[in-house]
Order: C-alpha cells, then structure tokens, then sequence
C-alpha cells in the first residue's frame, strides 16, 4: 500500500503498486474488512490484463483453447497482533 484512500462502511479503498514477471503498475484496490476480536480480515479482489503486464494470455493444446485477456486475483489475509 502507498496511499490510503478511504473507509467506508466494511471497506477500504488504497493505492498501491502490484508486480506481475517483473512488471510494476499503480492500482487502487478496495477490500472489505471485518473486525474479529483481535484481529482485522481483509477480501477482495481485483482485475487485470495479461498484457499491462507484458504477458501473452494462456493458450494450451497447441494454440487451439485461448483464454482471454483478463484476470481476476482474489485475496483474503488477516492480521493479528504479536503477543
């Protein structure tokens, strides 16, 4: 995260840089959070295009089955203080 944005209800809004094979990019990612005892649960998820990262999409069989351009990372974390 470089930049918080903001909260608003259960979720946060950031910016933040994301590196994919070795190729940088700036993204604003929001997430929904949850308080649990405590520790704070963050899930979410965000697009992307092989091609903003220099990356041919996936193919197999030779060629023949083609996936597209984009693709969607999920992420759920959680953060706990050390006792």
């Amino acid at each position: 995260m470089s930049e918080f944005i903001s909260v608003t209800g259960n979720s946060v809004k950031v910016k933040g840089k994301l590196i994919v094979a070795g190729t940088e990019k700036s993204i604003l990612l929001e997430a929904a959070y949850a308080v649990n005892g405590d520790s704070v649960q963050f899930r979410g998820a965000h697009e992307i295009a092989f091609t903003d990262f220099k990356i041919d999409p996936p193919t197999a069989v030779f060629g023949t089955i083609k996936t597209g351009d984009i693709l969607t990372l999920g992420f759920e974390t959680s953060f706990s203080p050390i006792n």
